[in-house]
């Protein structure tokens, strides 16, 4: 099999993802293609998750917040959940 691709910029794109990964071009390219594809399947972006740990995060602080300074026996009575 072979893939021929005639854009130099791909190229050159294609070198450095292997240089950073210190792997070969076919192996990087191999790498990017995955990412890419299951990227796309799960409909989130990076960023998107980023953003959903952030929420989560705030979450857990403000829990942490609310119960600051209780005994374990008032955390019970006040069913957080």
């Amino acid at each position: 099999m072979s893939l021929n691709i005639k854009n130099p910029e791909t190229h050159q794109l294609a070198r450095e993802l292997a240089a950073l990964l210190q792997t070969t071009v076919t192996s990087a390219v191999t790498l990017a293609l995955k990412e890419s594809i299951a990227t796309r399947e799960t409909g989130s972006q990076p960023v998107d998750k980023v953003e959903r740990l952030r929420a989560i995060s705030a979450r857990a602080a403000a829990r942490v917040r609310a119960t600051s300074g209780l005994n374990l026996h008032d955390v019970a009575a006040a069913r957080i959940q």
